[in-house]
């Protein structure tokens, strides 16, 4: 209410007249009515406001938390995919490189018989690198697995050139002495077939495993 009709209903109570105006009571009653009606929408509507600030500040902070959700699992999803990627990089690399660690293992065979054919048949010198060097680093790096079996194949390998290079030398040191030439060779042939054998198995003791490693390579 404002302050004129303060003044009125004083003036009015003062002078007696109040009780006499009945118009001035429905106004007074009309006044009061729509005071409350604006007192009641004015709590309803901050009320209303105040709870769809704080449904705003909600979701807000729900979509901040989604946001790092979906971050953190889009960063999940790279890194397990990294991972994957990599197992399969991983996997067909190993399959290759058993691949070629066979390859080489045979062609250290190939090359004790070239060293032999040239150092007791020929009398010559061999100069190529050995590929068992080749087996030992791709076994080392790739198939720790086989580690003892290329050890073993390495070192009979070894011991195998080593008999070839002795008989080559105890050849040349016979010279033009036939009957010395002829003992060589006989003591040759009969150490050579033991030296044989037991580096045709320490190859047949790697290749035996193979397929196993293959299979858990591949995922079989």
């Amino acid at each position: 209410m404002t302050e004129a009709i303060i003044q009125k209903i004083a003036h009015e109570i003062v002078h007696e007249q109040i009780l006499l105006n009945w118009f001035f009571y429905l106004i007074l009653f009309l006044l009061a009515l729509i005071s409350a009606a604006i007192a009641n929408f004015l709590v309803a509507y901050f009320r209303s406001r105040g709870q769809t600030f704080a449904t705003k500040a909600d979701f807000a902070e729900i979509v901040e938390q989604l946001k790092a959700t979906t971050s953190a699992t889009e960063e999940v999803k790279a890194i397990v995919n990294h991972h994957d990627w990599a197992v399969r990089e991983w996997k067909t690399i190993r399959r290759l490189k058993l691949e070629e660690l066979i390859t080489a293992i045979y062609e250290s065979r190939h090359w004790l018989e070239l060293e032999l054919n040239s150092r007791i048949f020929r009398s010559e010198s061999y100069d190529e690198k050995n590929p068992i060097e080749k087996v030992a680093i791709i076994a080392k790096l790739y198939f720790p697995e086989l580690e003892v079996e290329i050890s073993e194949l390495k070192l009979q390998m070894a011991e195998l050139r080593a008999f070839i290079v002795d008989t080559h030398a105890k050849s040349l040191a016979a010279g033009e002495n036939m009957v010395a030439r002829k003992l060589v060779m006989d003591d040759f042939l009969v150490a050579y077939k033991g030296y044989y054998m037991n580096t045709t198995l320490k190859i047949s003791v790697v290749e035996n495993k193979l397929p196993q490693l293959m299979n858990t390579i591949v995922g079989v």
